[in-house]
């Protein structure tokens, strides 16, 4: 739809990113305005509550400045992108001062934004994280001035079973280093959970707490076949919002439908992923544990801590 917005926003989040096998960064590349080309520790400058928050001006913070990937320069609207709607919550657009003035700047909408329409090219949406997207609104103000600094800590690309989904930063401490603190990236896996009745989802809710993001689906095997049951939980993975599946031991028989052979694409993102890591079968009680001790969300390169873990 927008190829030139989606590479240059790929390329900000990738550039400085801490995501990926390495713990040490590779610096950004520098821009033309003297400033490194990353979204990383930029600012959010401008959030107006029932309508944007707006960030990427990596050059002054302020909403005056941004720079593209391509050279500097700022690009053109793509026709495609400008044809569709900010219609709804979460829509990604590029920010601009006007027609075909593109550079880094961008906003997320809070909801339906219409007076976008035709003047900014949509190139995105979310489709996690709107907890965070909420709290932010929280901060803003009808002039745009946040009430606190809101800062894009890290960024990257995410690559679905291979980058947990949601999660927050937490300052470790630590003495060998000269801050006094290391940051670690604290994971909140984005749960679905299969059971008998909306009793036992909420027992899965329960057991998991703070610790997980939790939606469920009922299944009622007298009045439904297990494959279209097993099609609704798989499509729920190939929507991009769920990290892991927790199924409870009566509704184990629908893992026998599923397969995620060939799911993800090939390519040097390519991961290995299984049912017996994607889609686990256990007790509301052995919920977490399950997550901690076979999900592949265990991480054993100490990019990222699952959060609550004992």
């Amino acid at each position: 739809v927008a190829p030139l917005a989606c590479e240059n926003f790929a390329t900000l989040c990738l550039n400085g990113s801490s995501s990926g096998t390495k713990k040490k960064l590779s610096p950004p590349p520098m821009g033309e305005s003297g400033k490194p080309l990353t979204y990383r520790d930029s600012t959010v400058h401008r959030v107006i509550p029932g309508f944007v928050m707006q960030g990427g001006d990596f050059v002054f913070g302020n909403g005056t400045g941004g720079e593209s990937i391509f050279n500097g320069k700022k690009f053109k609207d793509e026709r495609a992108g400008l044809n569709m709607k900010h219609d709804r919550k979460g829509i990604l657009s590029m920010g601009n001062s006007g027609k075909n003035s593109n550079s880094s700047q961008f906003f997320i909408t809070f909801q339906a934004a219409p007076q976008c329409d035709g003047k900014h090219v949509v190139f995105g949406e979310m489709i996690s994280g709107f907890e965070v997207l909420d709290t932010a609104e929280g901060y803003g103000t009808k002039e745009g001035d946040p009430t606190v600094p809101i800062r894009i800590t890290d960024c990257g690309i995410f690559s679905h079973l291979a980058t947990p989904g949601a999660g927050f930063w937490y300052d470790q401490p630590d003495a060998e280093s000269y801050s006094g603190i290391s940051p670690v990236f604290m994971v909140r896996p984005r749960v679905f959970v299969v059971a008998p009745n909306d009793n036992v989802i909420e027992r899965f809710r329960g057991a998991m707490g703070k610790y997980s993001v939790v939606n469920g689906m009922a299944i009622d095997f007298e009045n439904s076949s297990i494959k279209q049951a097993a099609e609704t939980v798989l499509k729920s993975l190939y929507n991009w919002g769920v990290d892991v599946v927790l199924v409870a031991p009566v509704c184990a028989a629908i893992k026998d439908e599923m397969t995620i052979s060939g799911f993800l694409k090939g390519g040097s993102d390519a991961v290995s992923v299984s049912l017996e890591n994607t889609i686990l079968v256990a007790k509301p009680a052995d919920a977490m544990k399950a997550l901690w001790t076979k999900s592949w969300m265990v991480d054993d390169k100490l990019r990222w801590q699952i959060d609550g873990r004992q």
